[in-house]
């Protein structure tokens, strides 16, 4: 993350903050530490900020493989926000765009 002025500094950590809560990073380290490695980052972003352009290449190139394939884009197609290396499996959708029904005895 570039921490620089086009960033509200404050909505930033703010939002660092929810997200180590929310993966138990404060409950493990506490909320000091979270925020001393959240102020390093900033001020090493500020010493050294990184060029963004090959992050914002490679975010549209996985966009680009993971988009529906042509003629289905309206018809509700799982596979359009899929990132598999987020970990989750995608929910099965109709057609319609609908969360599909599980057959009897399938509990993933």
């Amino acid at each position: 993350m570039r921490a620089s002025v086009s960033l509200d500094q404050a909505d930033v950590q703010a939002r660092l903050e929810v997200a180590a809560e929310a993966c138990g990073l404060v409950k493990e380290d506490g909320i000091r530490a979270v925020r001393r490695t959240i102020a390093s980052g900033f001020r090493k972003g500020l010493r050294q900020p990184r060029d963004l352009s090959e992050i914002r290449s490679k975010a549209a190139d996985r966009a680009r493989r993971y988009r529906a394939p042509a003629g289905i884009e309206g018809a509700g197609y799982a596979g359009a926000h899929f990132d598999p290396s987020l970990g989750a499996k995608p929910k099965a959708r109709t057609a319609a765009g609908g969360a599909a029904k599980k057959p009897p005895g399938d509990d993933d």
